[in-house]
């Protein structure tokens, strides 16, 4: 969405009006009586204000360098929705089949896919039991160049920095993510040798970024993740699960006490559907002792594994 400010001055006091406008044209909108993809021109008012009251779920990926895994994504859109109690969407084969040769023809491009509530402003006032839920809308938008690592243009390795912080709704890829924004702005605003924030426990548990998965290497050769009962499962990470499985790599769903452990971190990536695999420099300062062969090697060995599944570049 586009947001504009207004400042007009009544004597000496200054006022700013926010207003709210209509979504750029690289917003699609899923529309379920057509059961089309048409530009979301005419957003009705009461989706983008169900949108910005976090009622809604989304999933992000680029293509189509990495394989976006479409098909799985929308799957988890619409799990996560019917979890929030949504109404079901867009059906799952319509919208891959509708939505495929718009991947197909914006390559380089980053989708954000969100299903989110439409049809009543007043959601807030009335209750589930008396009122049954809006329509849900799934909602996609191109964005071409976005970086997430706004400190460090196309970061090749991440400089992170340990944040208390837990998500509400750690499962769930929702839209109410204000807080947690807030908490990476504020880090990142106080550190610019940070490029992003690590959400940890008051234990000193390492959870996840606030883009992707954390994956730890420790001095025992174990392999480190915290357990998807405290992160976002993403799609990124359960594939490299299922590499750490194939090629007989002890991976150990148990998140790390930077706090008590930091000495046994030898090396760390992080994963998300944007980026794929991104090695970590260091973490509150303190670099980590492997180097560039290691992020390299397990690269290639992740893109082997998906062009065993003949997965590359596509959008099964």
């Amino acid at each position: 969405m586009l947001v504009y400010q207004k400042q007009c001055k009544k004597g000496s006091l200054s006022l700013k009006t926010v207003t709210l406008c209509q979504p750029s044209p690289t917003h699609w909108l899923w529309q379920p009586e057509t059961q089309q993809w048409l530009p979301a021109d005419a957003l009705p008012f009461e989706a983008v204000h169900g949108l910005m009251l976090g009622y809604s779920v989304f999933t992000t990926f680029r293509t189509p360098q990495s394989p976006c895994w479409l098909r799985v994504h929308l799957q988890r859109v619409a799990q996560h929705a019917k979890t929030l109690q949504l109404k079901p969407f867009a059906p799952i084969n319509l919208a891959f089949e509708s939505l495929s040769p718009i991947l197909e023809t914006n390559p380089s491009a980053v989708f954000r896919l969100t299903a989110l509530l439409a049809g009543d402003a007043s959601l807030l006032q009335k209750n589930q039991e008396a009122t049954p839920l809006p329509t849900t809308w799934l909602l996609h938008r191109r964005a071409e160049g976005v970086e997430p690592f706004t400190n460090v243009p196309q970061a090749p390795h991440l400089r992170l920095k340990t944040v208390d912080f837990q998500q509400a709704l750690p499962q769930l890829k929702h839209g109410a993510l204000l807080p947690a924004w807030w908490v990476r702005r504020q880090a990142l605003q106080t550190d610019a040798s940070v490029d992003e924030v690590i959400w940890q426990t008051p234990a000193g548990a390492l959870l996840e970024t606030t883009t992707g998965n954390l994956f730890c290497f420790m001095a025992d050769g174990s392999i480190r993740t915290a357990e998807e009962a405290l992160v976002l499962g993403g799609v990124t990470r359960q594939q490299v699960k299922k590499v750490c499985q194939r090629m007989a790599y002890p991976l150990i769903e148990r998140a790390v006490c930077w706090k008590a452990e930091a000495p046994q971190v030898m090396g760390a990536f992080t994963t998300n559907s944007v980026r794929g695999l991104v090695s970590v420099a260091c973490i509150n300062g303190v670099p980590l002792p492997w180097d560039e062969k290691t992020i390299a090697k397990w690269r290639t060995v992740y893109t082997a594994w998906l062009e065993s599944l003949e997965l590359a570049g596509c959008y099964t």
